[in-house]
């Protein structure tokens, strides 16, 4: 087991110091354990019942857990005092959404800080928030990319994410217009050839689907449709589903449907 800090905060402190810390913490860090680590302290920093989730999955990592609480063990950390970037709270929440996708999306070096502001200037506007002026990610596209396969690899906990943003969009707090944004935003993610299909040939009514040379395809998409709608929460099946089922959505089963676009 690799020793790992996870930064908690402090009982009822609202600072936003432990955050800022933290995301501190990230941008000197990397080691994938350490930062994924840091990564699972940014998420459940904000929400908090994540916890649990995130220690069982730390198990399964082979990481052990050292907690520090903040601000009050600040020192244990040797940061740099001028480091710490004061933060307000639509500046975290900013931060922390556009940490939460980066467990969801894959994106390249070429696109990451395009596909991150434009991220920003939609979640600003769903929510009416003022962030600081540069509030992004918190990786960098190499950390990024170390989030997503470690952290975003665990169906189990970013089921757990996902449910926790489905009861925070109902909330009627604040914070639920972010997390609805979210909620919109990775709808049907890792989905892509079921969505691709539905589009291009269920909703368009396509003579593709009565050809008995795809027969065995079309039976497949049936079979697909009829699991993935009988879950309450259809657009996050990938996430939320049976693991046993998540074959039904693999792109071989779609193999001649995905190349007849071109043949319409």
């Amino acid at each position: 087991m690799t020793d790992c800090i996870f930064i908690v905060r402090d009982a009822n402190d609202r600072s936003g110091r432990a955050f800022a810390s933290c995301c501190a913490l990230i941008w000197d860090c990397d080691e994938s354990s350490a930062l994924c680590v840091y990564a699972g302290s940014i998420i459940t920093l904000v929400a908090p019942s994540l916890i649990p989730h995130f220690r069982t999955m730390s198990t399964v990592l082979g990481v052990s857990l050292i907690d520090v609480s903040l601000p009050s063990e600040i020192d244990s950390l040797f940061l740099d005092e001028d480091a710490i970037v004061k933060m307000d709270w639509a500046t975290i929440a900013v931060i922390w959404a556009c940490g939460v996708m980066c467990l969801f999306k894959s994106v390249t070096a070429a696109n990451f800080q395009g596909f991150m502001r434009k991220r920003v200037k939609e979640l600003v506007n769903r929510a009416g928030i003022v962030p600081d002026k540069g509030a992004t990610a918190p990786f960098t596209f190499s950390q990024a990319q170390m989030v997503r396969q470690k952290l975003g690899g665990d169906r189990d906990f970013c089921g757990n994410v996902i449910l926790f943003l489905l009861g925070e969009a109902q909330s009627g707090s604040d914070f639920a217009p972010i997390c609805e944004y979210l909620t919109e935003f990775l709808a049907w993610n890792g989905m892509g050839a079921f969505t691709f299909i539905s589009k291009e040939f269920i909703e368009t009514r396509s003579a593709i689907l009565r050809e008995l040379s795809l027969r065995t395809e079309i039976k497949n998409l049936a079979e697909a449709l009829s699991t993935i709608n009988s879950h309450p929460y259809s657009q996050f099946f990938r996430c939320l589903g049976q693991s046993d089922q998540m074959y039904k959505l693999s792109r071989s089963r779609f193999r001649i449907l995905m190349k007849s676009k071109s043949n319409l």
